[in-house]
């Protein structure tokens, strides 16, 4: 009772139990992640939650103050990866700020305690190792008063050997300088030597490798094939594992994981597999010591074979971690897996000669079962009994009971029923035959359909949307069970009473819901397969109350408003356009003519200074002319002038009328 109590004192820890709160509060919120996330960061944040606690409650245990801080790092640096995680879900929003708020305050508490417990147990180490010296070096102390009196001694003895030593040295000189090569080449040798045998074992210590087993062999199509999948790791023990599964979805279909007789002793995330995509996954971990060995079975794969042809099995991903307080990934190796798969074949054999024909074998049994009566229906059930009568001419009966329907009995039975706990999900036949002095019977077979696992979740969508005024809302919904199928639904609204709808219905989505009254309404569905077993959904709508004449009218109008004020809008602001435009041009046509006074006035004043100005001269001549005689030059010159001063006037005249009329 002591060491039980010794092993779970760590659940006492403080640090120990915010710890265990943070990996409680992160498996709660990565269980709404994408399901792409599924393998990588939901994976990634579980494993490093429980890094945490499992690393707080392993160092605790340990004896050693130096094993206990090694443990309180890793658990230190499994903190730091939460936090990286936290901060990229936050990024995609993945998770709100209230919950990102919450988990980073845990998380930085569980932070708080454990340095403190880390710098405490340090502390404590260092104090015993203080100790441990104080208490070495007051023997060391008393020897040396022991040893000082040897050596006064010692040193007259080393006189006269020295005395001795210069002879002996001198001739060893000689031989040392030969000898010292020849040494220093054989230390190389032994150096490499020894070098390469300590760097082979530790290559060969870090492999480790996954495989199926079996990984070959011929079935039939309607068999059963159980698959394997184990971990090797001879050399170097391991603590974690995980896999994606490939499978050959055309002519294989994967019935059930069965996690029996596996090495694994906590699961990560619960074992899946997908038909439609031809995957299983598989995550879990083996507590300390770990694993250490060549056959560790992870889980079996159960398959039914479907169709002939080739069926090929391989690794899409995996990794296996050391179990090193480190999380080394040592795999190195993925194995593969092939079958052959082949169309069944019904044996006939021939019928012996009506003289070698025995009358007197046992009838074939009547098996019955009073928990699995009935041979067609699925039953959610595991512990199966069977009975059946015996006749008293009967010696000996034996059985089988297998998931493959031509196994032939082995097994010897003397009672008149059998039991069976437990059973995996699936199809099993039970093969009953009896013998008597004349040898044995025909075969009864009786078939087992267990089933114990509820449908997939249902996926629920609102057409209309969650707010309508539609009073018959229309919906989506459907789901899928890898076992037996889905069998029927039922449905209740608010606190109505469950209505069936038939599977076949669903089908041919979308489903409409009954005439509903406004207000809010809450929608349960679920989902029942053949055996019983069920999945459910539950949401929330509501149905708007319909709208009065007024409001439809007032919406209408609204409506209209909406769609025709742009276009009146734009009208107005083209007409303004165009107004603007007229002004505009009318304004310049304006300044034109302003301009174009001013420059005709301007033009006039300057035509008249150079009229004046020419005038002035001609008159000068002219006078010249009454006192004496002109020259031929000056005449000509009078004559030029009053010529051209009127082709001037006249050619401005022109010009500026011309001028005005480009400008109207």
């Amino acid at each position: 009772m002591d060491k039980i109590e010794e092993k779970i004192a760590y659940r006492k820890l403080i640090t120990w139990q915010k710890a265990d709160e943070l990996a409680f509060q992160i498996y709660r919120v990565t269980k709404y992640f994408p399901n792409e996330e599924k393998f990588c960061l939901v994976s990634q944040m579980r494993r490093a939650a429980l890094s945490v606690a499992a690393n707080i409650a392993e160092g605790y245990t340990r004896n050693s103050k130096k094993d206990k801080v090694h443990f309180y790092n890793i658990a230190l640096g499994s903190l730091t990866e939460i936090e990286y995680y936290l901060d990229f879900s936050l990024r995609l929003a993945y998770i709100s700020d209230k919950q990102y708020q919450l988990l980073v305050e845990l998380r930085e508490e569980v932070g708080r305690l454990l340095n403190g417990l880390t710098k405490s147990t340090r502390d404590e180490r260092q104090g015993t190792r203080d100790r441990e010296q104080e208490t070495r070096d007051k023997g060391q102390g008393t020897r040396g008063k022991g040893q000082e009196a040897r050596d006064e001694g010692q040193g007259t003895r080393d006189k006269r050997q020295e005395t001795r030593g210069k002879g002996q040295g001198a001739r060893d000189k000689g031989q040392g300088a030969r000898s010292g090569l020849l040494r220093g080449r054989v230390l190389l040798f032994f150096f490499l030597v020894s070098c390469s045998l300590f760097l082979v074992p530790v290559a060969q210590a870090i492999a480790a490798s996954m495989y199926f087993s079996p990984s070959s062999g011929s079935y039939s199509v309607g068999q059963n094939l159980s698959v394997g999948v184990y971990v090797s790791s001879p050399d170097k023990a391991m603590n974690a594992a995980s896999g994606v599964v490939n499978f050959s979805k055309e002519n294989l279909q994967l019935v059930s994981l069965s996690k029996s007789g596996s090495i694994f002793s906590l699961w990560v995330q619960e074992s899946s597999f997908s038909n439609s995509e031809g995957t299983a996954n598989f995550e879990g971990i083996v507590l300390n010591p770990g694993f250490t060995g060549n056959s560790g079975k992870i889980l079996t794969l159960n398959f039914k074979v479907l169709k002939p042809g080739k069926a090929n099995l391989s690794f899409y991903s995996g990794s296996v971690l050391a179990n090193d307080g480190e999380g080394t990934n040592i795999l190195n190796n993925l194995g593969t897996a092939s079958f052959d798969l082949k169309e069944a074949v019904v044996e006939t054999k021939p019928l012996a000669p009506s003289s070698q024909i025995v009358s007197n074998l046992p009838p074939a049994p009547e098996i019955k079962s009073p928990t699995h009566p009935d041979q067609n229906k699925w039953y959610a059930l595991k512990d199966v009994r069977l009975e059946w009568d015996i006749p008293e001419n009967v010696i000996e009966a034996r059985f089988v009971l297998s998931q493959n329907s031509s196994d032939e009995p082995k097994e010897l039975i003397q009672d008149n029923f059998k039991e069976f706990s437990n059973l995996e999900d699936g199809i099993w036949y039970f093969a009953l035959q009896f013998k008597n002095k004349n040898g044995w019977g025909k075969i009864s077979r009786f078939k087992i359909q267990i089933d114990t696992t509820p449908p997939n979740p249902i996926n629920l969508t609102f057409v209309d949307g969650k707010q309508t005024y539609n009073q018959t809302p229309t919906i989506l919904f459907d789901t899928k069970d890898n076992m037996s199928g889905i069998d029927f639904y039922k449905i209740k609204i608010r606190d109505g009473d469950f209505f069936d709808v038939p599977a076949v219905i669903v089908q041919s989505n979308p489903y409409k819901l009954p005439f509903q009254a406004p207000g809010e309404h809450t929608i349960l569905i679920q989902a029942f397969d053949k055996a019983g077993n069920y999945s459910y959904v539950s949401d929330k709508f509501i149905i708007l109350s319909p709208p009065s004449s007024f409001k439809i009218f007032s919406d209408k109008l609204l409506n209209i408003l909406v769609e025709i004020i742009p276009i009146i809008g734009l009208i107005l602001l083209l007409i303004l356009m165009i107004l603007y435009g007229i002004w505009y041009i009318k304004r310049i046509q304006r300044k034109i003519k302003k301009d174009i006074t001013l420059t005709k006035q301007e033009i006039h004043k300057i035509f008249e200074f150079l009229k004046k100005e020419t005038e002035s001269k001609i008159k000068i001549l002219e006078e010249t002319r009454s006192k004496r005689q002109l020259t031929e030059e000056e005449e000509k010159i009078i004559h030029h002038l009053k010529s051209d001063l009127e082709n001037a006037e006249k050619i401005l005249k022109e010009d500026v009328e011309h001028f005005l009329e480009d400008t109207k």
